[in-house]
């Protein structure tokens, strides 16, 4: 059997196996319509069978299409569209479940029709929107989301207005500073006409900051970053009771709420800056016995709560080039005690060629994203193991565990005093 044989009935068997899984349980078969805009949770083994599927289809398409032809029809200019459907306010210039012609579009929106009809008709080869006659359309399940969900619109604004023209310069920026491990010398910096970091950046314009915020907030409520996987593979249920697990740059205390759910036992420190801390809302009343204290401090310095059994680290250190991650954990090693884990929840790149492309490619492109917003980086076991050994030798690598259906790996290690 050829590749392409065997990719067709991949496809055609896993997508079976789906299909009889959504008619057993009455969920209705994936749709462009609007209802289908809410999309179900499904059990592992289908969310397993759906990867299946899209795997062998990307392969599958490139195969067919050739090299050449691969890249001729990848969309370069697939956030031209975006950006103006954010910027216009398209999803909003007309009602859900009812039509509009071009022209209405255009006025709602103050743009030329002209313009509007080009914008309008790419987006509508993404699947947002769709023209039910010449020169009128009506939503689809993706501008109904566009349309009505706060979080995503969020998501598009940071994706449009700050990612895609900071990606455009992250070249530049290479070449302007080979090797730079400065937040302030990249990307992002260059299309913002600053010598700035980031962080520096966005606090300057609270518009622009609530927007960030509230679209790595839709990122988070995304399958592959749930808190369950943390919640269910983590060494929680290993520590004795009274416990103290401290949460390093843990916002809000989202991820220690949800531990503290499940193992109540347990004391949690929650740290951030402090104007994170004070704006912090309540923890809803009767959600946990746990006690869960909140507790302003700057991790670039020496860590205040002493022989804590766990240090938790849930998507921090890739937000730092590596000399600011050491200096994190130079700061933490005074607090330790022998036995302490430091535990890291954050993606682990793989190996080559031990995860599917369309995977790999997924995480790569955060990688990548990383670099062009502070110079940072994801890593891969042995940058994580190099990392901790340059803080100091005294930390012991203990495992990785990957859990099925996450992109964020629990990545452990505990203090030893005695080097042999």
């Amino acid at each position: 059997m050829t590749r392409i044989a065997e990719l067709a009935s991949i496809i055609s068997e896993q997508t079976r196996n789906i299909d009889q899984y959504l008619n057993s349980n009455g969920i209705p078969t994936p749709s462009f319509d609007l209802d289908r805009a809410l999309e179900p949770e499904f059990p592992e083994q289908i969310i397993a069978a759906r990867d299946v599927v899209l795997d062998a289809n990307m392969e599958l398409s490139e195969l067919l299409l050739g090299p050449r032809q691969t890249f001729v029809e990848y969309q370069y200019n697939y956030f031209v569209s975006m950006r103006a459907l954010y910027r216009y306010k398209v999803a909003s210039a007309f009602p859900v479940g009812e039509e509009a012609t071009f022209a209405e579009v255009a006025k709602n929106c103050k743009c030329s029709q002209d313009n509007i009809a080009r914008i309008l008709r790419h987006a509508i080869t993404n699947r947002i929107f769709k023209e039910v006659r010449k020169g009128v359309i009506a939503h689809t399940a993706t501008s109904r989301i566009l349309a009505e969900d706060p979080l995503f619109q969020d998501y598009i604004g940071m994706r449009c207005e700050e990612m895609w023209p900071a990606e455009l310069h992250t070249l530049p920026a290479i070449m302007k500073w080979p090797d730079s491990q400065d937040p302030a010398e990249t990307g992002f910096s260059l299309a913002n006409n600053s010598l700035d970091t980031m962080y520096n950046i966005m606090a300057k314009d609270p518009t622009r900051a609530k927007r960030f915020s509230g679209g790595m907030a839709f990122r988070l409520t995304g399958p592959t970053l749930k808190l369950s996987f943390l919640v269910d593979h983590g060494p929680w249920g290993s520590l004795p009771a009274g416990g103290t697990v401290v949460d390093i740059g843990g916002s809000h205390g989202q991820a220690v709420l949800a531990i503290a759910k499940k193992f109540p036992s347990l004391h949690f420190v929650v740290q951030d800056l402090p104007s994170t801390i004070a704006a912090r809302r309540p923890i809803p009343e009767g959600s946990t016995t746990a006690d869960i204290s909140f507790l302003a401090h700057d991790f670039f310095t020496p860590q205040p709560v002493v022989n804590a059994e766990v240090y938790l680290f849930r998507w921090i250190f890739h937000n730092w080039p590596d000399k600011y991650c050491l200096l994190i954990l130079e700061n933490l090693v005074p607090a330790l005690k022998p036995g302490a884990r430091i535990i890291i929840n954050e993606i682990c790149l793989p190996e080559p060629n031990t995860m599917s492309t369309r995977q790999e490619r997924r995480l790569r492109s955060m990688d990548i994203g990383m670099l062009t917003l502070q110079n940072a980086r994801e890593r891969s076991r042995d940058d994580w193991i190099s990392l901790f050994k340059r803080a100091d030798e005294r930390y012991n690598f203990v495992g990785v565990t990957e859990p099925k259906g996450s992109d964020l790996a629990i990545i452990e290690f505990a203090w030893q005093v005695d080097i042999d």
